[in-house]
């Protein structure tokens, strides 16, 4: 793991980046004094899309959302800024 110190980020961004991206840890110092852990992501997990209906209803108690009756307030107030 390789130690650097929040000035190096600061002024090497992309290059610790590259690092991390390629598979290395670094840990992040200040004075000299470990602060945080820059990790490279694992893979993104898998979206579950066979439970998505589900678990939107489940979250809008079965309430569905109904339409704008009214889109002239668009037009109206498009110009107040």
């Amino acid at each position: 793991m390789q130690r650097i110190s929040i000035r190096e980020i600061q002024h090497n961004l992309a290059a610790v980046i590259q690092k991390v991206t390629s598979g290395q840890e670094i840990l992040i110092c200040r004075r000299k004094t470990p602060v945080a852990r820059l990790l490279p992501l694992d893979t993104p997990p898998e979206v579950n899309w066979e439970n998505h209906e589900k678990e939107i209803m489940t979250i809008f108690r079965g309430r569905t959302l109904r339409p704008q009756e009214n889109p002239g307030i668009i037009s109206e107030t498009r110009y107040d800024f």
